[in-house]
Formats: structure tokens, sequence, C-alpha cells
């Protein structure tokens, strides 16, 4: 459908020119889809082809004759010039206990990538991954100025590691390349800064709010209940769970639920537990879980898998295998933030 642009400046204002062929099929589209939409296909246009456009005007271009003019001053993606965030020239430095490293940002997010190989995503759901981590890489490097390679967010291994242990290493990175190339410059931000890149693999049908961090939303993530991890369930007898959390006195009636500064904790027998001390002690999938206590055992059941913060990935992978894109991804699970791009500067002659 777009097949050439050029960009022109007038009276000090770029404008955009994207020339369309005319076919039966865009015709309809033309006639019939809303301009916001057309908006989001000349993002995409723009992002794809790496397109260096500071400005807000685009005329599209058929036969030689502007048949519409778009102001793109409210888009989703703000690009902003400057070409040292680029995948080849950002540097990462990364701590290790016995070694400092310095590698491109296009390496790391290729490692990152690597270890999400053990689920089948989507590609526009790798992108999505790939800007939160791009986004994650630029805060901790303006931050900190290194990242550690056992970081809670995303434990780095050398490519390497992978290229040992992954019969199709060569086909995956391959691909990998291919799709960073598409998000190169891209990040998210609230209120002018840098998020925390918050993934998990399914929900119970939504994902939550978390006070220290504004930008989490709960939104409906409704495809997650169809997840193959969607439900777990494990039984334990009271002499179990007095061994494991190292108290006494659990009987059916001392297992509740109590509600202390308004945050739900777990009692058993004569201690008290976070839900997320319990999901850890007990290596649950979530702290989203149900109880059933017996005469003389205890059932817990747990729904989904991770903490239900920002992404999932089963919920992105599913949006994504019906037709939508990486930043309406992350502008659904992240409706709060902004998603940018830094793009080169353009050389003076």
């Amino acid at each position: 459908m777009f097949y050439q642009y050029d960009i022109v400046s007038k009276e000090g204002e770029e404008i955009l020119y994207i020339y369309c062929s005319l076919k039966q099929e865009f015709s309809q589209e033309f006639l019939f889809h809303e301009e916001e939409g057309w908006s989001q296909k000349i993002q995409n246009y723009i992002l794809q082809n790496n397109i260096p456009f500071r400005g807000n005007k685009v005329y599209l271009i058929v036969n030689g004759i502007v048949v519409k003019v778009f102001d793109l001053k409210h888009s989703e993606i703000s690009p902003q010039p400057d070409l040292k965030y680029s995948m080849e020239h950002f540097k990462i430095i990364l701590h290790s206990p016995d070694k400092v490293l310095t590698i491109s940002l296009k390496e790391y997010l290729i490692s990152i990538l690597f270890s999400f190989s053990n689920y089948k995503i989507h590609k526009e759901g790798l992108k999505a991954i790939a800007v939160l981590f791009s986004t994650y890489a630029y805060k901790q490097m303006r931050e900190k100025n290194y990242l550690s390679v056992t970081d809670d967010f995303a434990l780095y291994q050398p490519l390497s590691y992978y290229q040992a242990t992954l019969p199709n290493f060569l086909e995956l990175c391959q691909s990998y390349q291919e799709l960073l190339l598409e998000v190169d410059g891209v990040f998210l931000t609230y209120e002018k800064q840098f998020i925390l890149p918050f993934i998990h693999y399914s929900n119970s049908g939504k994902t939550f709010t978390h006070d220290k961090y504004p930008y989490l939303s709960s939104v409906k993530s409704l495809s997650d209940m169809t997840s193959p991890t969607y439900v777990e369930s494990h039984t334990y007898s009271f002499s179990e769970l007095e061994k494991i959390f190292q108290t006494s006195s659990i009987d059916p009636h001392s297992i509740q639920y109590i509600h202390p500064d308004g945050k739900k904790h777990l009692v058993l027998g004569n201690e008290k537990f976070s839900l997320e001390e319990f999901r850890r002690i007990l290596n649950l999938r979530s702290t989203v879980f149900y109880f059933i206590v017996y005469p003389n055992s205890f059932r817990i059941i747990t729904l989904g898998c991770g903490n239900s913060y920002g992404l999932s990935i089963f919920g992105a992978n599913d949006m994504a295998e019906h037709g939508l894109l990486f930043h309406q991804i992350l502008k659904y699970y992240f409706p709060k933030t902004k998603l940018c791009k830094y793009v080169k500067e353009k050389e003076l002659s």
C-alpha cells in the first residue's frame, strides 16, 4: 500500500509525504476506516522503515495528488532525536561477581529474548518484551551506570551459553536481530521517566495495580484464563505444613486470612505470612490463590503464573495472534505510559 516517502522542510517544519498505490483494497480501507486507524498505519510504516521523521504533518499521495492530511502530534509513538541510543551505539556495562563486561544494547536484548525461547511467543509479543528491556537498560545506565547479571528483572547469560545449549541457536538469533530492527530506540516512559519491565506469564484474568508504581494499571486479560498454567492445585498434611513453615499447632481452626493495615496475610498456627512470603515458601505459581481446609489436610489452588504486574506474555501472544502490533499491546497493558522512540539526527550537508 505505502511504497515510497519523502521528507520536505517547509517554513522550518518537516512534512512527511507518503506515496500510496491505488488498489481496490486500499480504496475500501480509505473510505471506511477511521482516521485513528490510518494514523496507526502511518506510525507502523515510520517505525518499520526507521524513517527519521520528527514533524507532525503527513500527506498521503495518490497519483501525484494529496488525498488526505494527518497530524501526528497526538500519536502514540513520539520520536526523540538522539543517535547514541540506537542498539548498535548504546553500550551496557554488566557487573558480575568476578568481572565487568561492556556489550551493545543489541547483544543484551538478544540474550534477553533467548531467555524467553522456551515459550512460543509471537514476534509482536517479542517486540513488546524488547521495548520493555530497552527501556530498562536506558533507565539503569542513566541511574546506576551499570546492570547486574543477577538482576531481579533479567538474568543475563552470554550468547555463547545459548549457542551451546540450543540446537536452533542460529535460526533464533537471526529472527531476533530482524525483529529488533523494528523497535530500535523505542522505549516507554511515565511522567518523562523510564519504567521498569514488569512481565508475567499469565494471570487470573486481570493485571494488578501497585501503590509504588503508578504506571501499573489493572486491565482485563481474559484470554489468560485459557492458559495451561491458569489453575494449579497442591494438598499438604498439617504436619507437612508445620515442617515447611517451621511453626506448630496447625489445625483446621488456626488457618485464616487477616487484613492488618489493609493488606491480606495468612495465619498458619502461631505464625503470620504475607501472601508473597507464602507463595515463595511453597514455590507457588502466583499470589492469587484459594484454599480448602479439610480435617487433616490443606488444599491450595492458585490462579495464573507470575505476579500479575504489567505485561502478560500469554495475553500479549493472544493479542498478537489476533492482529495487534507491539505498540498496541504495550499501550493496552501500560495505558498510563507514553511510547517514544529515539531517532537519528539528520546529517547536515
